[in-house]
C-alpha cells in the first residue's frame, strides 16, 4: 500500500514538471508551424524542407507558374499544432496518416 502511494505521487509530480516545461517553453510570438513552397519545376506545393524523392537540376527549373497556370503561390492547410510537446508530435502523425495534401495552390 505504502509503495503505491509513493509510485502516485512519483508519477504525480512527473507530469506536474513536464506541464511547467511545456508552458515555458512556449513561443511567446506563434509562428507558422508548418510552411508550404511552390515548385518552380513542376508548379506543385511541398512542405518546406520536405525530401522529394528525384533530385533535379535546380538551376534548369525557371517555370512561370503564374503565366502558365495562374499560380501565385502555396498555404498550409494541414491541421496546426498547438505547441505542446506531445501534441506536435501527435498532430504530425495525425497529418502524415489522414491528411492527403497538407499544401494547397493559391491562384490569382
Amino acid at each position: 500500500m505504502r509503495r503505491k502511494r509513493k509510485l502516485v505521487l512519483i508519477f504525480l509530480v512527473s507530469v506536474i514538471i513536464i506541464a511547467f516545461f511545456a508552458i515555458l517553453i512556449q513561443p511567446s510570438t506563434p509562428t507558422p508551424y508548418k510552411e508550404c513552397f511552390l515548385d518552380s519545376c513542376d508548379c506543385q506545393c511541398y512542405l518546406k524542407f520536405e525530401v522529394l524523392e528525384k533530385p533535379k537540376d535546380i538551376t534548369s527549373c525557371k517555370t512561370d507558374c503564374k503565366e502558365l497556370f495562374n499560380v501565385i503561390g502555396c498555404k498550409y492547410v494541414g491541421l496546426e499544432c498547438p505547441y505542446g510537446i506531445t501534441a506536435c508530435a501527435v498532430v504530425d502523425a495525425i497529418n502524415d496518416v489522414f491528411v492527403s495534401k497538407q499544401c494547397e495552390i493559391v491562384k490569382e
